[in-house]
């Protein structure tokens, strides 16, 4: 036994060697991760933890070195949820952000599937067409909020110039400052600039279908529509689901287009969720019920992205 044992020691050096080195390797590994995840904790993770957190205390603003971030907090569970839930305000602007989302996903979801279809098509100066079409894509939503605000400008701007052309009598519309079109000419905007992330997803959906059944089609007679209705949609039907769902999830949180065009108003028939927050936070500093808002907000948030998920998930 004693023999086996002395046999058996040089083995065991090279294989406690190679562990140390394999150890040492993959620690200069994760050095180098070490950044980006302190970025992500501090930039992500440190904010939501101290938003859960405030969502269940009461907090009071105190000088930075009496407490925490200047965050005097006292437990006092779901009361601020409770008070979110039964403020007629949240209730107000989730049924904005509910029509603003509805309006953009709907109008970029039509405009992305026929501009598309129309980028996929042989035209003229189809390159140009692709350039021009997806240019939105690359515009700060803050420089869109002001260049469409100024657009809908009552006196000045070019909508209501349009329509002055052709009824030099017409005082053109309140487009933003009349509460019946404000969260439409909103939307308008937001249609705009989300438009060109649904041409990019539903043109990729369209060059990756078979074109052996387009030929097939042909040789039957089949109709414009036809091929349409039963080879493009059942086609780019997993690629239309996911880029709804990435849409809505986009434009449910939607703030600084709102913000700069409108800032909620008139009143408050464009104010969103999003919106009511940074107010809630930074003008009455609400930080409690405003924390409890957005939580709510993340909840709704998660919903779809947990069937974001399973949708890729059941395709795999």
């Amino acid at each position: 036994m004693l023999g086996q044992t002395t046999t058996d020691m040089p083995a065991a050096r090279p294989v406690g060697q190679a562990a140390r080195r394999q150890l040492s390797s993959r620690a200069g590994e994760y050095l180098f991760i070490i950044p980006a995840t302190l970025l992500l904790v501090l930039t992500v993770v440190f904010p939501i933890a101290t938003a859960i957190y405030l969502s269940f205390n009461a907090v009071k603003l105190v000088p930075p070195q009496t407490a925490f971030m200047g965050f005097a907090t006292t437990f006092i569970g779901l009361d601020n949820y409770a008070e979110a839930l039964s403020d007629p305000d949240f209730w107000n602007a989730f049924r904005n952000t509910a029509v603003f989302t509805v309006i953009t996903v709907i109008g970029s979801l039509a405009l992305g599937l026929g501009m598309a279809l129309l980028l996929d098509a042989s035209i003229k100066a189809r390159s140009w067409w692709r350039v021009l079409l997806l240019s939105p894509w690359v515009i700060s939503p803050v420089v869109a909020g002001s260049t469409w605000r100024w657009m809908f400008e009552a006196r000045y701007g070019v909508f209501n110039g349009i329509i002055r052309t052709f009824n030099e009598s017409s005082a053109g519309l309140l487009w933003l400052a009349d509460p019946n079109i404000a969260i439409v000419s909103v939307s308008i905007a937001s249609i705009w600039l989300r438009t060109p992330f649904m041409i990019i997803m539903l043109l990729a959906g369209l060059q990756a279908i078979p074109s052996e059944q387009f030929e097939a089609a042909d040789v039957d007679g089949a109709s414009a529509w036809t091929r349409f209705r039963f080879i493009t949609l059942p086609n780019l039907q997993y690629v239309l689901m996911v880029a709804t769902l990435l849409e809505t999830i986009w434009t449910f949180k939607q703030f600084d287009l709102i913000q700069i065009m409108t800032g909620g108003g008139p009143g408050r028939v464009t104010e969103v969720l999003s919106t009511q927050i940074y107010k809630m936070s930074f003008e009455f500093f609400r930080f409690g019920p405003a924390s409890a808002t957005g939580m709510i907000m993340t909840l709704v948030l998660a919903m779809f992205a947990f069937g974001y998920v399973r949708l890729l998930q059941s395709r795999d």
